[in-house]
């Protein structure tokens, strides 16, 4: 009731109704503790966690998003205790697969929230219970939407461990997989990346050759698979795949944290302490690094999420995102433009072969007429700021969603810091 009241944009209302879910639960957990329980899963509360957590990650403030890291984990447990209700039988009737599709899907949907949480805070390690215990991937919708009299029987879906086995030895996996377990899988591969990250540290990522070579292939294979999807998606519909475009950000998110982890944890740490951080102390951390191939494709990859945006429309995309795709695509939406403005800011220093920054600098030139139309949302036209202000302007709206304006006001304030100063003569090079 409190997501859907969100989505009536009676923000009020959302948050009364949530506080309440929030104390129901809590008197629930401690008459469970003083009275002796059967120890039976409860589907209803695994569903009430995991939306729980996804309101407090998303409804509010920046410092609101890191907090729920104290819903997250009893979600988690809860969707680990899901594993045991799972069944290998293969004759379920139409009630019985109903109930295990809806295990699953949720399942799926903890695996994306704990992996989008773990591209945000470093607080989020919890791979285990999803990346060591492989589960069905969920049924496509077409399946999903059939009511008993049209349903046709089980068929058992691809296993989330086997799948993840394939494409980390760089095999495109023979069997089909609904869009919805596209995003369990880049959602794994995200939250395994991120776990790293935080555990190692991400001088280590930039560093760890294995780690990275083997995820790169499962990267590969997973980015055919979306592009495949996509190009079949515009093929027959006129409108946008939500799904595909979580997995299009969280798939985005990967190629960040994979090949610029460093930079872009520096970049995170000048968004959140604008005033006492200058972007030269960020620059002389990083002094000695391979700013090679690698990086070059998480700057790409930056630049063609830009451009896509741009092509779609930022009025567009900032009015009708919140309510079609909701708040999970902030993160890399964010991740990209930190990332741009920061080779912007370091571009003369970073490549060797001028083809790279030539490549980089004409897909930006040529957007930066989108930048005439936010003139009104920044005091700086200087195409430095360009991936940010646009950034900023994608997660303005505040209708349903507050973290993504929460991030778009820290966004702001970057590019109006006295420390980012423009840099005169850009592309005059």
């Amino acid at each position: 009731m409190a997501c859907g009241a969100l989505y009536l944009c009676e923000r009020t209302t959302a948050i009364e109704l949530h506080a309440v879910a929030r104390r129901l639960m809590c008197n629930l957990e401690r008459q469970n503790e003083t009275q002796e329980s059967d120890g039976r899963f409860e589907l209803w509360m695994l569903q009430t966690y995991l939306l729980m957590s996804h309101f407090s990650a998303y409804v509010g403030t920046f410092a609101m998003h890191q907090r729920a890291s104290s819903l997250f984990p009893q979600t988690i447990k809860l969707a680990q205790d899901a594993f045991e209700r799972l069944s290998s039988c293969q004759t379920l009737s139409y009630k019985d697969w109903v109930y295990q599709e809806t295990i699953i899907r949720c399942i799926a949907h903890t695996v994306e929230l704990g992996a989008a949480l773990a591209s945000t805070t470093k607080e989020q390690c919890f791979t285990a219970p999803f990346y060591d215990t492989p589960f069905p991937l969920p049924s496509c919708n077409s399946i999903w939407q059939q009511t008993e009299h049209e349903w046709q029987g089980f068929l058992q879906q691809p296993d989330s461990g086997k799948m993840q086995d394939c494409i980390l030895a760089g095999q495109k996996p023979a069997s089909p997989i609904s869009d919805l377990g596209l995003v369990a899988l880049v959602s794994l591969i995200l939250w395994r990346t991120c776990s790293f990250e935080a555990l190692a540290g991400s001088y280590r990522l930039d560093l760890s050759t294995d780690f990275v070579n083997r995820t790169d292939r499962a990267v590969r294979v997973l980015d055919t698979i979306f592009k495949e999807r996509a190009e079949q998606n515009e093929a027959s519909q006129t409108l946008p795949n939500p799904l595909l475009s979580i997995a299009r950000a969280l798939l985005n998110s990967v190629f960040y944290h994979l090949y610029a982890s460093e930079t872009l944890t520096e970049m995170k740490r000048l968004l959140d302490f604008p005033r006492k951080r200058k972007v030269s102390d960020a620059r002389a951390r990083m002094v000695g690094l391979d700013y090679s191939s690698r990086l070059s494709i998480a700057l790409f990859r930056a630049a063609e999420a830009l451009q896509y945006d741009c092509q779609m429309g930022v009025h567009y995309l900032q009015r009708m995102a919140p309510h079609q795709f909701g708040p999970i695509i902030s993160t890399a939406c964010y991740e990209g433009g930190l990332l741009l403005s920061w080779y912007l800011r370091n571009r003369s220093t970073l490549f060797p072969d001028p083809d790279t920054t030539a490549k980089l600098d004409q897909v930006i030139y040529e957007l930066s007429a989108e930048l005439a139309t936010l003139r009104d949302t920044s005091n700086d036209d200087c195409l430095l700021n360009f991936p940010l202000v646009v950034a900023a302007e994608l997660l303005s709206d505040r209708s349903v969603w507050q973290f993504p304006s929460a991030v778009s006001e820290k966004l702001k304030v970057l590019t109006q810091h006295p420390n980012n100063a423009p840099l005169q003569s850009m592309f005059s090079a």
